[in-house]
C-alpha cells in the first residue's frame, strides 16, 4: 500500500521560486502516495511580494493548506510550525528556493518504519567562505556534544511522522534538524545517507548566514546540548534496530 505524505515547503521573500516548489512539491507527493498527501506551505513573513503568489496558487493545488506568520521568525520557528501540522505517515521539509529538486525523494516512496533519511551535499560551493565556516563549526559542535555524525545535518530530511512526535523537537532556530536528528539517534533510530544536488539559486537570496539566523544558533547551541542529553528514549524506540548506509 503506498505510504501518505506530509510535504512541508517553508518560505521567506522567495516569490521567483515558490510557485514552481509548490507545483513541484504537489506533483511528486501525489506520485509518492497515490494521492494520499498533503503540501504545507508556511510563509515566514516574507515581504517581497511572495504571500499573494502563495495564496493564489494554494487555491489551484489539492491538498495544500497555508500556515503565514505574521513576521519573520526564521528558520526554526517555520520548521516547528510545519511540522507540528503535518499529518500523514512520512514527513519531509523542503525550501521553497528550488535548490532541492524534489525527484530526489521518489526512490523513498516506501519508507522503513525504523529508519530516516538525510541528504547531504558534497560541497556548498554557492555558500560564502563565512558561511561554510559556521556550517563546518556548527557540525563539529554537534559531532562533540551530541554524538551526532551525519554529513550534512541542516540538508533535507525524510522523517517518520511517529519519531517526530518521539523526538519532541523544542528549538526555535536552525538548529532544529540538529536537535530531531540526535534524538532520532539516541533512539537507535537507523538512518540513510544520500548525495543530493545543491542546484544553484535563480532568485532571492541566501538568508543562512545572516547575523540573525547565526545569534539564534549561537543562543540555542547550549540548550540544544541539554535537550539531547536530557533526553528520555521511549522504551519502544529503544528496542528497534539501528544502522547507517551510504548511497
Amino acid at each position: 500500500m503506498p505510504q501518505s505524505w506530509s510535504i512541508i515547503v517553508f518560505c521567506f521573500d522567495e516569490k521567483d521560486t515558490v510557485a514552481q516548489v509548490m507545483n513541484a512539491a504537489t506533483e511528486i507527493g501525489a506520485t509518492l502516495s497515490g494521492g494520499d498527501f498533503e503540501v504545507i506551505v508556511v510563509d515566514d513573513g516574507s515581504r517581497d511580494g511572495s504571500a499573494g503568489i502563495i495564496a493564489e496558487k494554494s487555491k489551484l493545488l489539492p491538498g495544500c493548506k497555508v500556515i503565514t506568520h505574521e513576521k519573520n521568525l526564521g528558520i526554526g520557528h517555520a520548521l516547528q510550525s510545519g511540522y507540528s501540522s503535518a499529518s500523514k505517515e512520512n514527513v519531509v521539509a523542503i525550501p521553497a528556493d528550488d535548490q532541492f529538486d524534489c525527484r530526489e525523494l521518489l526512490p523513498f516512496a516506501q519508507l522503513n518504519d525504523d529508519e530516516f533519511i538525510s541528504f547531504y551535499r558534497v560541497e556548498n560551493l554557492h555558500y560564502s567562505p563565512f558561511r561554510n565556516f559556521l556550517s563546518f563549526y556548527n557540525k563539529k559542535l554537534i559531532e562533540w556534544f551530541c554524538g551526532n555524525l551525519l554529513k550534512d545535518v541542516n540538508w533535507i530530511k525524510i522523517y517518520k511522522l511517529h519519531h517526530l512526535r518521539s523526538a519532541a523537537p523544542r528549538m526555535r532556530s536552525s538548529l532544529i534538524e540538529s536537535e530531531i536528528t540526535s534524538k532520532l539517534i539516541r533512539m537507535q533510530i537507523g538512518f540513510r545517507e544520500i548525495r543530493s544536488v545543491y542546484r544553484k539559486r535563480t532568485g532571492g537570496s541566501n538568508k543562512g548566514g545572516s547575523w540573525r539566523v547565526v545569534s539564534q544558533a549561537i543562543f540555542e547551541m547550549p540548550r540544544l546540548i541539554s535537550a539531547v542529553r536530557k533526553f528520555r528514549v521511549p522504551l519502544r524506540a529503544s528496542e528497534t534496530r539501528t544502522g547507517s548506509k551510504e548511497k
